[in-house]
């Protein structure tokens, strides 16, 4: 068996670029396709076990290519994930630990290292920018990231219009019409026909299925009536559903344009997903209630196998087995060592890159890396961090350990750490004794506060924000004539509606989108009328399902009975002048006064309908 597997071994290493070293030409690099989807679930498509719709595409890729069964997103929310996805390194040593943070300009990415082996390369879809990074004037943007094209969202709470009135095309912000993965894989079929003599990198990045719940008619109409639906008259199920399958739909046009030009054969395509589905208030209940997880525990922002084991297919036809299914360990951070050595190259030891070359284990002549996966989430007021090595897998929630065999157990119903002690220590030693901060097999050294349980709580460093601590009662200035109940239509033919009241310093939205998505949150505002413009900020805000929202910069204008608030979104600066933003929340919105205030101090948020 040992001569069979150095054979087969030494038989990959001929037939592969990388055996060649840098000597090789463009006709023997193949191209890479990267179609990343938005929160989807690894219950959500067929080749997992879908059944109550079909992703057909999706399943003919995977008939064609690898299903990697237990393949991780390098961290459970959308910002991270991508800059690991990006770099080939954790969101800790990227610099990108939570969804309010930018990757650093120094960072090298995917695109830089293929277009320096004579790549073209494209961006279609979602960039996640955050606030930019410590010393950096602005928030990097991916054609200064190694990417020729680009074309969709910059900001993240832009990405959640599924029919945005507008679209970010190069540096140039343009009008646009029609479902925003359509538009985006418009683009990316047109790029595979013009550069078809290759090679070239193409990076789909779908915003469905994320919120807003939103999707084509024609496509809801589909799945109208076949699902059971928790608000009669408000298909939420039928649209998730819709979304998935129009995100198959749209896999199937890039893999046939492919198919047209002749490039199958010599493609690499890899298709994941950011982060496991969630089940967070703007979801409209459609996960939880789809089992888009399923049989997975858990969801996005956390660390249980529903958080970061994502539906994963790898297709090289002559490279990749067909129709095979693989239950060794990879992250995303691979893809960047991996596709490189498929374009014949390697990373530079200066890019700090963590992820390895998952070739061999895709076309079964070698083992998966024999190594331990760490993650860490320590942000927006959670705190759980994970060990992965082999089978077994340790989740530290605020300071409580847990064991977990997730290959027998993916469901992590079963705690072995009573068991298996040993293996919770050994674990544990790898998460709080590694070398710098957010690698691949650790988890860095910030001090932490001891609290019961093995590893003790570890607690999230404390984010800045742009208003510190809000302002005791009584309320004077502008804060005091900001009191009341105000409200605007606002969005793309002004269907969306946000009203918000102010009590006190305390402050309560509620935004209803033409699609029914609602959403409500509570926190403080704080205002500055010396500013210029006057400022004010939106801190300390939760959900109605207690998700913690990032601080949100803003200037303003009072005036009578009308206010006018400009917000730099999330993950932006402090906009410097009333001009239209970047998104739905980020826009120039006028409100109007519709209950005076002083309201009652009790209640905040209890008068909005």
């Amino acid at each position: 068996m040992a001569m069979v597997a150095a054979l087969a071994m030494a038989t990959f290493v001929a037939a592969s670029p990388a055996a060649d070293g840098g000597g090789i030409g463009p006709d023997e690099r193949p191209n890479v396709v990267l179609i990343v989807a938005d929160d989807l679930g690894h219950g959500d498509v067929g080749f997992n076990g879908r059944s109550e719709w079909a992703t057909p595409h999706l399943d003919a890729l995977a008939s064609r290519g690898m299903v990697l069964r237990r393949f991780y997103a390098s961290a459970c929310v959308c910002g991270p994930s991508r800059a690991a996805l990006m770099t080939g390194k954790s969101p800790g040593r990227c610099g990108v630990r939570g969804n309010a943070d930018d990757l650093p300009a120094g960072e090298v990415t995917i695109a830089e290292a293929l277009a320096d082996r004579g790549y073209a390369t494209a961006l279609f879809g979602k960039w996640h920018r955050g606030a930019p990074a410590p010393g950096e004037a602005e928030a990097v943007h991916p054609l200064d990231q190694g990417f020729g094209a680009f074309f969709g969202f910059l900001d993240p709470y832009h990405a959640a219009e599924k029919y945005p009135a507008s679209l970010w095309d190069g540096r140039d912000r343009v009008p646009s019409a029609g479902y925003a993965d359509d538009l985006f894989t418009d683009r990316a079929v047109d790029f595979i026909g013009r550069h078809r003599s290759g090679p070239f990198l193409l990076v789909l990045a779908c915003t469905a299925p994320h919120h807003a719940i939103v999707a084509p008619a024609e496509e809801v109409d589909r799945h109208r009536g076949r699902l059971p639906e928790s608000e009669p008259g408000r298909p939420h199920n039928a649209h998730y559903a819709g979304m998935v399958t129009r995100l198959d739909r749209n896999v199937g046009r890039v893999l046939d344009a492919l198919e047209g030009h002749g490039l199958s054969g010599r493609t690499l395509v890899v298709f994941t997903s950011d982060n496991g589905a969630t089940f967070e208030e703007a979801n409209l209940g459609a996960s939880a209630a789809l089992g888009s997880n399923g049989p997975l525990r858990g969801q996005k922002r956390t660390l249980w196998e529903g958080g970061i084991r994502v539906p994963t297919v790898v297709s090289w036809p002559g490279r990749i087995p067909t129709g095979a299914v693989s239950e060794a360990v990879g992250v995303q951070a691979d893809l960047l060592p991996t596709a490189l050595a498929a374009a014949g190259g390697e990373p530079d030891p200066s890019w700090g890159v963590e992820g390895v070359d998952l070739l061999p284990s895709w076309a079964g002549v070698g083992p998966g890396p024999d190594r331990t996966l760490t993650w860490e989430w320590r942000d927006e007021g959670a705190d759980q961090r994970a060990a992965l090595r082999g089978d077994l897998k340790l989740v530290v929630d605020r300071g409580t350990p847990a064991l977990f065999d997730v290959a027998a157990d993916p469901g992590e119903r079963r705690d072995l750490s009573a068991d298996r002690p040993g293996d919770v220590a050994r674990l544990g030693r790898e998460l709080l004794d590694r070398p710098g901060p957010g690698g691949l097999t650790g988890s860095d050294r910030r001090p932490y506060a001891k609290a019961p349980g093995l590893l003790g709580h570890q607690r999230s460093p404390r984010r800045a924000s742009s208003g510190g601590k809000p302002p005791a009662t009584p309320v004077s200035g502008d804060l005091a004539a900001l009191q009341g109940r105000w409200s605007a239509s606002t969005g793309p033919g002004g269907g969306t509606v946000v009203e918000w009241e102010v009590v006190n310093d305390r402050a309560s939205f509620r935004v209803e989108t033409p699609e029914g998505l609602t959403i409500r949150a509570v926190g403080s505002v704080v205002v500055d009328a010396t500013a210029d413009p006057p400022a004010l900020d939106w801190v300390g805000f939760r959900t109605g399902a207690g998700l913690p929202l990032p601080p949100v910069p803003s200037i303003y204008r009072l005036d009578g009975e009308a206010f006018t608030v400009r917000a730099g979104g999330p993950n932006g600066a402090r906009p410097t002048a009333f001009a239209p933003g970047d998104g739905p929340l980020a826009d120039l919105v006028t409100f109007r006064r519709v209950v005076p205030g002083p309201l009652t101090a009790s209640a905040p948020g209890a008068g909005l309908r």
